[in-house]
């Protein structure tokens, strides 16, 4: 592992623990029982950091943007979702939706836990610059190479991916409308240059509307 990700790494590891840790303290406040609880129809967007735990832990870090909207049993959201490409690795950027059902939660939802999963689609890529260039160019072997993985004995900067992904998520509201939320999922993912199957931590706030 090269000094730059393994300080990448660092950081995603210390920004995790530090949001576990806030969310046990306030857990343990009486004052939470006063957050508003979620409502059918009710709107809301997430920003997060995602890691990789397993099968190498901290690697692979990244950033989630989501937006959704509660009913009365579930949630369901469409997402952006970012790796970083670091130290010869692919990172990937890609967009997806996902249904989740509230399988437990406190009379007021101000604690809840959800399980369900959804499906995504992008591009796995190297470097920002050439993928982009790859992806946009009106050169049919530069074409094929991308979207086929290097077939034709080309080297691609650049691949499509696609998967599954189950997922299990804690949702913690310190104020009436704000929420940490925390999770894990295991990606699929059926067409990529990274690991097929891994398991991934995320961690971030959310806003109610």
């Amino acid at each position: 592992m090269t000094p730059k990700i393994s300080s990448i790494s660092r950081l995603t590891s210390h920004f995790m623990f530090r949001l576990f840790t806030l969310a046990a303290i306030l857990v343990a406040n009486p004052l939470i029982s006063q957050a508003q609880r979620t409502m059918r129809g009710q709107w809301y967007a997430d920003a997060s950091a995602t890691c990789t735990l397993s099968p190498k832990a901290g690697s692979h870090p990244g950033f989630g943007i989501e937006a959704g909207r509660y009913t009365m049993t579930a949630r369901w959201s469409a997402s952006i979702k970012g790796i970083v490409p670091t130290g010869g690795e692919f990172g990937s950027l890609t967009a997806g939706g996902a249904w989740l059902y509230r399988v437990a939660a406190t009379p007021n939802r101000a604690f809840g836990f959800y399980c369900g999963g959804g499906a995504f689609l992008g591009v796995d890529f190297d470097e920002v610059n050439s993928a982009v260039k790859e992806v946009i160019s009106d050169d049919s072997a530069d074409s094929s190479a991308t979207w086929t993985q290097g077939e034709g004995g080309t080297t691609s900067h650049s691949a499509f991916t696609y998967g599954i992904e189950p997922a299990a998520e804690l949702e913690l509201f310190f104020t009436r409308k704000s929420a940490l939320v925390a999770g894990l999922s295991v990606p699929i993912r059926l067409l990529t240059r990274q690991e097929t199957l891994s398991i991934r931590a995320t961690a971030g706030i959310r806003i109610n509307f």
